[in-house]
C-alpha cells in the first residue's frame, strides 16, 4: 500500500468516526497529505520515512483504542456502563468505543497479544477470583455477577484457568477465619 493510500485510508477512518468533528479532521488530514506530497515530490522526505511515521501513528491509535476498551470492560464489570455483561458481544463493545470489530481485534492482537473476547473472559475470571477471596458470596452468585450463564460453565472455565475449582480456590486463598 503506498503512502497516498495510507493517508486516504486515515482520512476515511477519521471521517466516519461518530464522535469526532469529521469535517475539520478530514480537512486537517488533507492539508497534511498535501504538505507531505509536496515534500515527497521535492525529495525532502522518503516514502519509507512516511510509512514509518504512519506506523508509529497507527500504533499510538491502537494503544489508545485498547486502553479505552479496557476501561469500558472495567466499567461493565463494575456496573457503570450502559452495556450489560450478560448480552456482551464484540460488536456492541466495538460500537461503544466507536470502531469496528476488525479494527478492535487487530488492535488487541497487536497491543495485548490476545483477542478482546479472551481479554474479557480473563478479566471476568480475575474478578471472580477476587470475589471468591474477599467475599462469602455463594459461587453461583459470583458466576452470575461475573456474567456466566451457568455455575457449571463458570466452574469449568475457572478450573481450566486457575487449575482448581472455585471452592478449592476459595479454601486455599480465601479469608482466614479466626
Amino acid at each position: 500500500m503506498n503512502s497516498l493510500s495510507l493517508f486516504l485510508e486515515e482520512i476515511h477512518k477519521n471521517n466516519t468516526s461518530p464522535d469526532s468533528n469529521s469535517y475539520e479532521r478530514a480537512l486537517l488530514l488533507a492539508q497534511q497529505l498535501i504538505t507531505v506530497l509536496i515534500k515527497l515530490r521535492k525529495g525532502e522526505v522518503s516514502s519509507s520515512r512516511i510509512n514509518a511515521a504512519h506506523n508509529v501513528s497507527r500504533k499510538k491509535t491502537q494503544k489508545s483504542l485498547v486502553e479505552k476498551t479496557i476501561l469500558e470492560m472495567h466499567d461493565i464489570l463494575e456496573g457503570k456502563s450502559l452495556l450489560n455483561g450478560q448480552d456482551f458481544s464484540l460488536i456492541k463493545l466495538a460500537r461503544k468505543v466507536a470502531t469496528n470489530t476488525t479494527s478492535l481485534t487487530r488492535a488487541f492482537n497487536e497491543i495485548e497479544n490476545t483477542s478482546p473476547m479472551r481479554y474479557w473472559k480473563a478479566l471476568c475470571l480475575k474478578q471472580a477470583a477476587q470475589l471468591l477471596i474477599e467475599s462469602d458470596l455463594p459461587i453461583t452468585v459470583i458466576a452470575i455477577d461475573c456474567f456466566y450463564k451457568s455455575s457449571a460453565g463458570f466452574a469449568t472455565t475457572f478450573r481450566q484457568h486457575f487449575r482448581s475449582t472455585p471452592s478449592e480456590y476459595r479454601r486455599k486463598h480465601g479469608k482466614q477465619s479466626t
